[in-house]
């Protein structure tokens, strides 16, 4: 059976699924992690995160020219998971909350990027939560994990921004993970 939930679990992960409209942002900066990737759960408790990411980068053609637009954005997530000791179909359950803020400016300066100028806006962007969360211990050092989170469309938000931090409708977003702990290695 462990063989069986690892092999299923290795082909969902291979399986990709394009959901955003074209010219609609992620939820969340690249490199802005929200939850961990990684299929351990931990001992039961109330844990308390807090993330900070920093994003600069600039919109460039297929030959590294830049083409008018700039984006800054600073992010910190504060995320809460609980953790009951809770078996869930022979597998630890947990849940989380992410909420979090963003502070974000950008630059136009060609037309084909959008509407010239320098845009700034500030404060709660859609907020994550995860009410499902599973850990199976496959044994060997292997873990494989599902989640299941939805963003809720309450953050800063107008039809009339230039842009914004919020994105006005509801996300679901399942989500794989299989790991390897064990000797003191992490994979």
């Amino acid at each position: 059976m462990k063989r069986i939930m690892a092999g299923v679990a290795v082909l969902l992960a291979a399986v990709t699924a394009q959901a955003r409209e074209p010219g609609i942002a992620p939820q969340f900066p690249p490199g802005q992690t929200l939850g961990l990737a990684n299929a351990v759960s931990p001992p039961p408790g109330l844990y308390i995160m807090n993330r900070v990411a920093w994003f600069d980068a600039q919109l460039r053609d297929d030959d590294g020219r830049a083409m008018g637009q700039k984006v800054t954005a600073r992010s910190e997530a504060v995320q809460i998971t609980w953790v009951p000791g809770w078996q869930v179909a022979g597998a630890a359950y947990k849940a989380f909350i992410n909420v979090p803020f963003v502070d974000q400016t950008v630059q136009r300066t060609s037309p084909a990027a959008g509407r010239v100028g320098t845009f700034h806006s500030s404060g709660m962007a859609d907020p994550k939560v995860q009410p499902l969360d599973l850990s199976w211990n496959l044994g060997d050092g292997w873990f494989a994990g599902a989640g299941l989170g939805i963003y809720i469309p309450i953050g800063t938000w107008s039809p009339n921004a230039a842009m914004n931090i919020g994105q006005h409708f509801w996300t679901i977003e399942p989500g794989l993970a299989l790991t390897y702990r064990q000797d003191g290695w992490m994979a």
